[in-house]
């Protein structure tokens, strides 16, 4: 009796340890208890399952700690993302930073303590090759700090047509378009780039909140006609709307190719997206005087378009109309005559434009 009494008072029973484990729940029940957890911000990383169906999360709870520790926060941002934070006294994420896979499904990582992020290229040709991709981040003036890898159907080796890889923002770059221009096999086409904590900004200020249209800054004043870029009749200076690229290439994509995405949706990067219920704006802005200057035609070449227009055709292979070409004509005559005034007005030619004529 005295030695169970001792074992009562001055020892630790097995029921004792289940009372002091077990806590109130609010509902007349008890709730097991857990050790103090240290939630660290640079223990926390995101993770995107890359397949279009979801993986199921055990599979994920069970892996992620055996790759890298212990694992004390799983949460759900969105389909197939999640913040995933590991314990101070097991945890170590160097080995998950460039991704893992769990059976067939690729998943890859970001570390939110680095400026780093997972950029995917959406259902992009098979045939563009990585050197493309690679010139548009060097373009945009971000790094790759991995190889780009391309996403399979879930369970096969078949791909699916995006590319993902993980991008370093250097300097004051923040944010990328959300749309790239490739040409493909049919025309040039805009193709979706997504990222994690992607938003608008612009690429001449580098500014948040706005896009280079919009911007009203001294860089995004034309250094020839001093019209804002979206309103230039020169086109003396990069169109940086449609990434440097030459602009007849995106004046002349087939209509077949035009994208139905909404210019707030997609960003700055649709400025300029033929399609000819916009040709009006368009020609307003995308005429290029040193390339008219440099135009010569053959008499076969003006019978060609003579048939081509009689046909209701364009007279190369871009599919546009007569309209199109008619209207054209109208809005360069006056674009002409504007230049010639501000000649006039300024008492000097452009150094571009004289070379080029």
């Amino acid at each position: 009796m005295a030695g169970r009494q001792r074992q009562s008072t001055g020892g630790t029973t097995d029921r004792d340890r289940r009372i002091r484990a077990e806590e109130p729940d609010g509902k007349g029940g008890f709730t097991q208890s857990k050790p103090q957890h240290t939630y660290q911000r640079d223990l926390t990383v995101r993770i995107k399952v890359q397949s279009d169906t979801e993986l199921p999360i055990l599979e994920l709870l069970t892996t992620i700690p055996f790759l890298a520790g212990g694992l004390v926060v799983f949460r759900q941002l969105e389909k197939n993302e999640y913040e995933v934070t590991l314990t101070e006294e097991k945890g170590e994420k160097k080995p998950i930073l460039h991704g893992f896979q769990v059976g067939d499904v690729e998943v890859t990582v970001t570390d939110l303590c680095v400026n780093e992020a997972m950029v995917s290229f959406m259902k992009l040709p098979a045939y563009i090759t990585d050197g493309e991709i690679l010139n548009k981040l060097k373009l945009w003036g971000v790094t790759p700090t991995t190889q780009i890898r391309r996403r399979m159907w879930l369970g096969t080796n078949v791909a699916d047509g995006t590319r993902f890889v993980k991008v370093k923002f250097d300097g004051v770059v923040k944010s990328l378009p959300y749309l790239a221009k490739f040409s493909t096999a049919q025309c040039i086409q805009f193709f979706r780039v997504l990222h994690d904590r992607q938003f608008k900004s612009c690429r001449l200020c580098k500014e948040q909140g706005h896009y280079s249209r919009e911007c009203n800054g001294e860089l995004s004043k034309c250094q020839v006609c001093r019209n804002k870029h979206s309103d230039c009749i020169c086109q003396s200076s990069d169109d940086s709307d449609i990434e440097n690229d030459n602009v007849n290439d995106v004046i002349v994509a087939q209509p077949a190719c035009n994208q139905n995405v909404s210019d707030e949706e997609e960003g700055e990067d649709l400025e300029g997206l033929p399609s000819q219920k916009m040709v009006s704006s368009s020609l307003k802005k995308k005429i290029n005087i040193k390339q008219w200057c440099e135009m010569s035609f053959t008499d076969k070449e003006i019978e060609f378009a003579i048939v081509g227009l009689n046909n209701n055709k364009s007279p190369g292979q871009d599919g546009l109309t007569a309209e199109f070409y008619k209207e054209f004509m109208n809005f360069f005559i006056p674009m002409l005559s504007t230049l010639f005034q501000s000649m006039v007005q300024r008492q000097t030619i452009p150094e571009f434009f004289a070379k080029a004529c």
